[in-house]
């Protein structure tokens, strides 16, 4: 940068933005509470241990990493809640579901016609179903905070955001979070 000149054009690029996460939430925990997430009766398929993660974690390094940014402790617990509420793909019931989050803080409705077992009608069903997951995850509050704040800021519709060709390949709601709250897989479950 020292040699850069006025005509020297700088970009700073990264893949996603960081920064604090003091709460974690599980979406699918409570699309399964709404009734919009339903697993097969045979309960879960697969489960992962705690002790799994350890072996990951320690094998990527991790472990050292994290105790050295002082967040051992916060991996350790949120690992418990890893175990304790993870569900695969082969735990839903996808001929009974409207919605569910694949990652992060993407929603997919369960649409006939996109999803090979889809149950939603790709007409008002869907406008509804979208319009009614928007109003509940905007009222979800961190009763913590001492403030009562809502935890999700905002919910897109795709359309909003999206535009062109291969619109319908994404995700039908990005959920927009408050400032340090997250969903860094959808497995957790720590905000009401």
């Amino acid at each position: 940068l020292d040699e850069a000149d006025e005509l020297t054009n700088i970009f700073l690029v990264s893949d996603h933005g960081f920064g604090a996460h003091h709460k974690i939430i599980n979406i699918n925990k409570w699309l399964m509470e709404k009734g919009y997430l339903v697993l097969k009766k045979q309960g879960r398929s697969r489960k992962i241990h705690r002790g799994n993660i350890k072996k990951i974690t320690d094998f990527l390094h991790f472990t050292q990493f994290f105790r050295k940014m002082k967040r051992l402790q916060w991996v350790k617990n949120a690992s418990g809640k890893i175990a304790e509420d993870a569900i695969s793909a082969c735990d839903i019931d996808w001929t009974r579901i409207r919605a569910y989050c694949f990652n992060y803080a993407n929603i997919y409705i369960n649409l006939k016609g996109r999803e090979p077992s889809g149950t939603v009608s790709p007409s008002m069903e869907y406008e509804k179903i979208r319009e009614d997951i928007i109003n509940g995850l905007l009222k979800i509050i961190d009763w913590d905070s001492g403030e009562k704040e809502n935890v999700i800021s905002k919910v897109w519709r795709k359309e909003e955001i999206y535009n062109g060709h291969h619109l319908d390949g994404l995700p039908d709601l990005i959920i927009e979070y408050t400032g340090g709250k997250s969903l860094l897989q959808p497995w957790f479950n720590q905000i009401e």
